[in-house]
C-alpha cells in the first residue's frame, strides 16, 4: 500500500443503483476497461455525501477546504489485468478550490457544481446543479429518509451491497486521449443502513450519454460516515486491450 496523502472524512451517504445492459455501459467506457458486472448486468450508480475534515498527511486541515458536498455517477470497472475498480462519469463538487486541485494536480474530472444541502435527523434534501461545458444545468434534487435508529451493518462478501460498496481504487481520465489514472483509497468496511428515496433526478445520466433509467432504483442505502485516507493517484500504463471484453467476476 502506498504513502497516505490525505485524510478525510465522508458523511451522510446517499447511493443509489440501477442495473444497466452491458453493451450499453461498455459503450461509454474508455477502451483499456471492461465492465465489471454483478448478476450478468452492469450497474451504475448516483452518490452524494459530504466530505469534510481534509488535510494532507502532516498538516492541520486545508484553509478553505473545510468541507464540501459532492455528488457523483460512477460504473464499476475492470482492466486486462483483471484489477477492479470505479469508474467515474462525472464527480461535480461545491468548492471550486477543491475542483482546481484535483483537476489540475490528480487529473480527475471534477466540476463545479452549485450544492444545497437541508441536513435533518431522519430526512435530508440535496440539491445540485453542475457547470457543464460553462453552462448550469437544471437543478437536480435528491430527497431521502435514513432512520438513525435502525442499526448499520457490513456487507456480506458476495452480496450486491459489497460489489456495490466496498471499492478502494479509482480509474480516472481528464481528457479523451490522455493516460489513464489510477488511484487506491482505504477505510473501515462500510456500515450502512437502507434507505427510502422521496425524490432523486436521474439527469446525471442523460449528461454522461447514457439512457435514463425508467424506474426507481434497484438499490438504495445510506452510510452515517467513516474517516477515509486517500493514497494518491498516479499514471498507469496499461496493457493492451483491443480484445478486452466486459467480465463477471462475481456471481449474483
Amino acid at each position: 500500500m502506498r504513502p497516505v496523502l490525505l485524510h478525510q472524512y465522508w458523511s451522510n451517504l446517499l447511493f443509489l443503483h440501477w442495473p444497466l445492459p452491458v453493451p450499453v455501459v461498455q459503450a461509454v467506457l474508455p477502451p483499456e476497461l471492461g465492465v465489471h458486472t454483478y448478476a450478468g448486468r452492469a450497474w451504475v450508480g448516483v452518490v452524494a455525501f459530504r466530505m469534510q475534515g481534509i488535510r494532507p498527511t502532516g498538516f492541520p486541515q486545508l484553509p478553505g477546504l473545510r468541507k464540501l458536498d459532492e455528488l457523483n455517477l460512477r460504473t464499476y470497472a475492470i482492466d486486462a489485468e483483471g484489477r477492479t475498480g470505479v469508474w467515474f462519469f462525472s464527480l461535480d463538487a461545491s468548492l471550486g478550490p477543491a475542483v482546481w486541485i484535483a483537476r489540475q494536480f490528480f487529473r480527475i474530472p471534477y466540476r463545479r457544481a452549485e450544492i444545497q444541502v437541508d441536513e435533518g435527523t431522519v430526512e435530508t434534501d440535496f440539491h445540485a446543479r453542475p457547470l457543464v461545458r460553462g453552462q448550469w444545468t437544471r437543478w437536480q434534487r435528491y430527497r431521502w429518509t435514513s432512520d438513525p435508529a435502525e442499526p448499520t451493518r457490513e456487507a456480506l462478501a458476495g452480496s450486491l451491497e459489497h460489489f456495490l460498496l466496498e471499492r478502494y481504487r479509482l480509474f480516472a481520465r481528464l481528457h479523451p486521449g490522455e493516460t489513464l489514472r489510477t488511484g487506491t483509497l482505504s477505510h473501515e468496511p462500510y456500515r450502512f443502513r437502507s434507505a427510502q428515496l422521496l425524490e432523486g433526478s436521474t439527469d446525471l445520466f442523460r449528461l454522461a450519454g447514457l439512457p435514463e433509467p425508467k424506474g426507481p432504483p434497484a438499490s438504495v442505502l445510506s452510510s452515517p460516515g467513516f474517516a477515509v485516507r486517500i493514497h494518491g493517484v498516479r499514471r498507469w500504463a496499461l496493457p493492451p486491450a483491443d480484445s478486452l471484453e466486459a467480465t463477471g467476476a462475481v456471481p449474483g
